[in-house]
């Protein structure tokens, strides 16, 4: 199990495009139900798919111009649920026209569009079967299972000493033997049980070496998923600040504003933004991080993670809209 690789690949279009679809799925009972287009005029209109034999010509592919798996599939919702309020079409409008005719706000949208980009895959695989960490041998050496040592797992410094302690036993351990080893050569000339002592103690500290450096790579890893996190926040705060003075679909737009602000998060999302405020999470994943903060950090984002949700749905709004925007350019 020491040597698993928990590297995370990058998945599949269809693969994430299913991971959306479902996470966006689960907010379905808060909208109206659609009466306008049926499945069967959405398939015969060809505006998702086209006939056998030629899928990709179809209406969402001829205008995706969408950066995030988020942006594509709230465009096809776009194209699949007219909206029910006039205004809703006119206020996207004069966005996609903000767009055309502020460079400035199309360069900053499109960065921050980019940096949500480059996270998407760590951020869905946290919901994915593929997700590495998710193995229950690896998250056993990580996190506490006992129910009365659970709370243990949210504190970076208890399980920061815990990996000290683990580093120290194992080089100690290995130190023990070989002093013995020298101790019964030097003193008592007994070459082969002092042999033999240095043996296993070199041994012993080889088999720890393997067993240590491999739980570091687990704790890499999700160093690695919250720096990932932590730009999404970040891009999520930054189409907040853009957007912020456009009136577009209240439904998930207001919910971005509430998220990023954290005025309707709960208790662990909160504890989880303080914790990805810390320069752990700035940079690249190293062993020499305070990688007990990011096991705190990643032991929140399991509990928490549906929480993003809301946010996502807006940010894949903004990404449709852009995308319109990018089509005309």
């Amino acid at each position: 199990i020491f040597f698993t690789d928990v590297e995370v690949k990058p998945l599949p279009t269809l693969e994430r495009q299913h991971l959306v679809t479902d996470l966006f799925s689960r907010t379905l009972q808060d909208r109206p139900t659609n009466t306008v287009l049926m499945a069967p005029v959405i398939n015969e209109l060809n505006i998702l798919c086209g006939e056998l034999g030629s899928l990709n010509v179809n209406l969402r592919d001829i205008v995706n111009r969408t950066t995030t798996t988020f942006g594509s599939i709230v465009l096809a919702r776009m194209l699949t649920e007219p909206a029910a309020d006039a205004s809703i079409p006119i206020q996207r409008q004069k966005f996609i026209r903000a767009l055309l005719e502020d460079e400035k706000l199309y360069n900053a949208c499109e960065q921050a569009l980019l940096s949500a980009q480059a996270s998407e895959n760590h951020l869905l695989t946290l919901w994915s079967e593929k997700n590495p960490l998710d193995t229950k041998q690896i998250h056993d050496m990580l996190f506490f299972s006992w129910d009365f040592c659970k709370p243990l797992n949210k504190s970076p410094k208890f399980l920061e000493s815990i990996r000290a302690v683990l580093g120290g036993f194992g080089v100690g351990y290995s130190l023990m033997y070989l002093g013995v080893g020298a101790s019964l050569a030097y003193n008592y000339k007994d070459y082969f049980n002092g042999s033999l002592c240095a043996g296993v103690g070199l041994f012993s500290g080889y088999k720890m070496y393997q067993m240590v450096s491999g739980i570091e790579r687990f704790k890499i890893a999700t160093q690695e998923f919250m720096i990932h996190t932590r730009s999404m926040i970040d891009a999520l705060k930054d189409v907040s600040n853009l957007t912020d003075s456009y009136v577009l679909d209240q439904n998930y737009h207001g919910q971005l504003k509430n998220f990023v602000d954290q005025t309707t998060t709960s208790n662990g999302m909160n504890r989880l933004f303080d914790l990805l405020k810390k320069d752990t999470f700035k940079g690249q994943a190293s062993m020499f991080s305070y990688l007990g903060r990011a096991l705190a950090a990643y032991k929140h984002m399991e509990e928490v993670k549906d929480e993003f949700t809301p946010a996502l749905e807006a940010l894949g709004e903004i990404d449709a809209l852009f995308s319109a925007a990018k089509l005309i350019k």
